[in-house]
């Protein structure tokens, strides 16, 4: 790999200090998360079988194994050399080894030939990347004509108004109060950075990137909050919380209020 930028080196080196403990960092086991990321998954899914799915800032593999299992080709490359052991080895336990192939690559780098690549996938690494532009139509010139790319839970730019609160002395004794992990006390260059998307500035990016949009949706209300502060009530009251939150998305005034923004771009 080419030689990495300031930037780059922090999101490895934060990532690698805390790779083994990335999954219950993102609580990514807890019903919430699992249908929320149920909500982009199902494009992919929804693809041919055995289409070539490339998974950009894979982490942990988390959703890599699990698109895998559903028979398709998938490759999952991030920058932390720490995410992909784990990544490797999830996918071992998991029996999917034969399906999945997992590389430390910069986004700005993608090691592929142009139009070579069916659909992308990037999940709540968007902000984790220096320029996303450059990012971008990176992924495009691999995508072949007429391929998507399905982008998942990118942080919207309103709930950052309680930034400085959550990073003030106060704010980290009240976080660390209900989360025990690495978000409490540390984080990445690329979350210290970033103020959330709004709708505006993602048009303009994928319009930029030679995208075209398919549907942009805004998802999670009063499931954001409960997400931040890593409170489970359980699976039939997540579950109750994200049906509710689900009619909210419905609402003309009150859709744009989601806490997360996930996308479906074409080529």
């Amino acid at each position: 790999m080419k030689k990495l930028t300031e930037f780059e080196k922090g999101e490895r080196d934060f990532h690698n200090r805390h790779a083994e403990q990335y999954d219950s960092a993102h609580d990514l086991d807890s019903t919430r998360i699992a249908l929320l990321h149920e909500k982009f998954l199902k494009h992919i899914y929804g693809l041919p079988k055995k289409s070539r799915v490339l998974e950009v800032g894979c982490g942990s593999g988390h959703d890599s194994v699990k698109i895998a299992k559903k028979g398709f080709q998938v490759i999952g490359c991030d920058i932390s050399e720490g995410l992909i052991g784990v990544a490797k080895r999830k996918a071992k336990e998991n029996k999917v080894e034969k399906n999945t192939r997992f590389f430390v690559a910069s986004t700005n780098r993608l090691p592929f030939r142009g139009n070579s690549i069916d659909a992308a996938l990037i999940v709540a690494s968007l902000h984790h990347l220096e320029n996303p532009v450059v990012a971008l139509k990176e992924i495009n010139r691999c995508l072949k004509p007429g391929g998507i790319l399905v982008i998942g839970s990118e942080p919207n730019a309103w709930p950052y108004v309680f930034k400085k609160f959550k990073h003030s002395g106060l704010g980290k004794k009240i976080m660390g109060f209900f989360r025990k992990d690495y978000n409490a006390e540390e984080v990445s260059i690329g979350d210290e950075a970033t103020t959330g998307f709004r709708e505006k500035e993602l048009r303009k990016m994928f319009e930029d990137s030679n995208f075209r949009v398919k549907r942009l949706d805004f998802e999670y209300f009063f499931s954001g909050f409960l997400i931040l502060l890593k409170l489970n009530l359980g699976e039939p009251a997540d579950k109750g919380v994200v049906w509710f939150d689900s009619v909210l998305s419905s609402l003309p005034g009150i859709r744009k209020f989601g806490w997360y923004i996930n996308a479906v771009l074409e080529k």
